[in-house]
């Protein structure tokens, strides 16, 4: 506080203090005061908090980018207009881990070649057993900040809400998967096996477009910032 008024009347002299300028110094020190520590230190924590969550779902948007890739490809889903908005994704990153594409060689995949040539990265014949079951989507930072985004704009609440509510659905196709190849595997039937193989592309489909849109959400709310 003695610092804080030090640095006050060296910027404006005590003597040239017009009441305007006395009432102002003053309002500005009582925030200083118990009551006003608390205001500035709520406002501090709801920067904190917006900043750790942008911080975890900059990452989450890298990883969903690339197990998108990584379904799309068996799924034959790869096209020009997939990889220019795989390569809109994973620009916005600087973080560390790594993807299929370098951004150069991404960048050189759009720049020259034919789109029958980016259709080879799609696979050919795939089996069930090509499909690896995706892991459960963690997010520890949004989870244990889930309670203190009432402070920030209504905006990023409806859009963080939004991306909480798709990774919940996530994950809940994620754990159909884990059964569905737990009773395809354990079932002696070629008629189950059939509709059970069925069952699994379809929820495979759902993660494909559940991670593009998690991906758009999550670009939504960057706008918001």
């Amino acid at each position: 506080m003695e610092v804080f008024k030090t640095f006050i009347f060296e910027i404006v002299p005590n003597s040239s203090l017009n009441p305007l300028w006395s009432v102002l110094v003053g309002w500005v020190l009582g925030l200083l005061t118990i009551g006003g520590r608390g205001l500035i230190v709520g406002v501090i924590q709801k920067r904190n908090s917006k900043k750790a969550i942008l911080i975890e779902l900059d990452y989450l948007r890298f990883i969903l980018a690339d197990k998108s890739l990584e379904i799309g490809r068996l799924l034959k889903q790869i096209d020009r207009g997939f990889l220019k908005w795989y390569k809109d994704v994973i620009d916005r990153y600087d973080g560390p881990g790594k993807t299929f594409f370098s951004p150069a060689d991404l960048k050189k995949c759009l720049d020259s070649t034919e789109d029958d040539e980016i259709m080879k990265l799609n696979y050919g014949d795939v089996s069930y057993h090509n499909f690896q079951i995706q892991n459960r989507i963690d997010t520890p930072i949004i989870t244990a900040y889930l309670s203190q985004v009432g402070g920030l704009s209504p905006n990023f609440q409806r859009h963080f809400l939004d991306i909480f509510r798709r990774i919940k659905m996530i994950n809940l196709d994620i754990e159909h998967c884990l059964y569905i190849r737990s009773t395809h595997d354990n079932s002696s039937s070629a008629i189950d096996k059939d509709s059970l193989y069925s069952d699994f592309l379809r929820f495979n489909k759902h993660l494909f477009e559940a991670f593009k849109s998690t991906i758009d959400s999550i670009n939504a709310l960057e706008e918001c910032r």
